[in-house]
């Protein structure tokens, strides 16, 4: 099976071509798309099923979580339990933006990675499902992350439901990702914010 490739313009995203998408995540799908950073593929992580086939997918263990994406940042609240209020000011300052924070969870795990990506198309899709998106990076272990659509489509055809071709990821480097779980915040991988930034 290939896999469906759907042009949507970056700045201006068809609703209709939205509203398919999201049609594809709740019946528990697999869809790569264009975020600030790189290309990612998501799945409703909500559903176990698609977050299974994610899982299969990127063959990442149960005990590995994935990073989300969120659409507005009180959404942070309902994800994680006993939020600092350094992570409020860390995300007033960078969100949207390319700022992976983990916190405390109240998922059933440790920690939770959470983002308020950037990008216009990430951010319609995100507002239009109304429920948080399971996104790692859209490619196989060992292999560098995509910034266009078809270079996830090198390591993805076949393994997911739809694509998003919205034109070049802005950055084209993976987002910062700061532990605010424990005081005071930790940078874990540096991107585009540096540890002097937070």
């Amino acid at each position: 099976m290939k896999t469906q490739v759907l042009s949507i313009h970056p700045r201006f995203p068809e609703l209709d071509k939205i509203a398919q998408c999201v049609r594809v995540l709740k019946n528990g799908g697999l869809v790569v798309i264009p975020t600030d950073t790189v290309y990612g593929v998501v799945a409703d992580s909500r559903n176990p099923k698609a977050m299974e086939k994610l899982r299969h997918v990127k063959k990442r263990p149960a005990d590995k979580p994935f990073a989300i994406l969120i659409a507005r940042k009180d959404m942070i609240d309902e994800l994680g339990g006993n939020v600092d209020r350094c992570v409020y000011k860390l995300i007033d300052e960078f969100w949207p933006g390319p700022l992976t924070v983990i916190v405390p969870s109240n998922q059933g795990t440790k920690t939770i990675g959470v983002r308020m990506p950037n990008n216009t198309i990430a951010l319609g899709l995100l507002k239009e499902i109304q429920a948080p998106l399971a996104a790692p990076s859209a490619n196989l272990a060992d292999n560098k992350p995509p910034v266009t659509c078809q270079e996830a489509l090198m390591d993805m055809d076949g393994l997911v439901d739809l694509a998003i071709d919205g034109g070049p990821a802005g950055l084209g480097k993976e987002s910062s990702v700061v532990d605010a779980s424990t005081l005071p915040p930790r940078v874990l991988r540096e991107g585009p914010i540096k540890q002097q930034d937070v």
